[in-house]
């Protein structure tokens, strides 16, 4: 096991006792319960990856109890001006690599659609640096059926992550 140490969480995700339909300005700002979910706030994770040298990984949890991690050598968050521009590369791990297809997509939000989907929104709900509606989205309702977080390259779209957390450390 690969333990992760000196990280901070960007977003946890435990029993949907947050909302995470928010706009623009809270996902900046940042919400939630630091010790059950909450989203760290893009202007703040922007400061922790802006110089370039950060890794990425993500835990995650079924409802049947099997685990995976994603984990990226490269991650940083951009500016607000570039609507907090996601890049990511240099996957490892077990769970498949759903992140890299995010790579250089802006960041979205139910008032703000920043997205590649031509046919709406797909931050409808949640924010997220959506690449298509069913992709990996770690902010989306949390339940079994409708619109469930996920990791898509894991089991597929549309089958739902019980417990997730993103966080970022220094290399």
């Amino acid at each position: 096991m690969i333990i992760f140490i000196c990280c901070r969480v960007i977003v946890r995700r435990v029993d949907g006792s947050e909302n995470f339909n928010r706009n623009w300005h809270t996902y900046e700002r940042g919400f939630g319960n630091l010790k059950r979910e909450f989203w760290i706030g893009n202007s703040l994770l922007h400061s922790l990856t802006t110089n370039g040298n950060c890794e990425v990984r993500v835990d995650l949890t079924n409802f049947k109890g099997e685990k995976r991690f994603a984990k990226y050598s490269s991650f940083t968050v951009g500016n607000s001006a570039s609507k907090y521009k996601l890049s990511v590369g240099g996957y490892s791990g077990n769970a498949g690599d759903s992140l890299s297809k995010h790579n250089g997509l802006a960041f979205s939000t139910p008032d703000s659609d920043n997205d590649t989907y031509p046919k709406g929104n797909c931050a409808a709900t949640s924010g997220w640096w959506y690449y298509a509606c069913d992709n990996v989205s770690l902010t989306k309702n949390y339940n079994k059926k409708s619109s469930p977080i996920e990791w898509e390259e894991w089991k597929g779209s549309g089958f739902s992550i019980k417990y997730a957390v993103m966080m970022t450390r220094p290399k």
